[in-house]
């Protein structure tokens, strides 16, 4: 698989959280969820930071790129770190 899809989100969410400067690009953006009845129940729905339709969207930074062998990095450390079983 791509080097992309190697970790799950939570290892990147941790990992931004942890260590925000492995951010290498992001964005801003006034975000909302359709929690409508329908066919698009769910659906995550973005316009530009401030730009939403006015009903109550908070404005968020969404990462749109990080720095992988820094991720990898941060990620063996937390593996070495862990207990080792006896």
């Amino acid at each position: 698989p791509p080097r992309s899809t190697l970790f799950p989100y939570t290892t990147l969410f941790r990992s931004v959280f942890l260590e925000p400067s492995i951010v290498v690009r992001s964005q801003p953006l006034a975000m909302d969820i359709d929690i409508g009845h329908g066919a698009g129940y769910g659906s995550t729905l973005s316009w530009p930071a401030g730009g939403g339709p006015g009903l109550g969207e908070p404005d968020v930074t969404v990462v749109r790129a990080i720095d992988i062998p820094r991720l990898e990095a941060l990620f063996a450390q937390e593996v070495r770190s862990l207990p080792q079983p006896p």
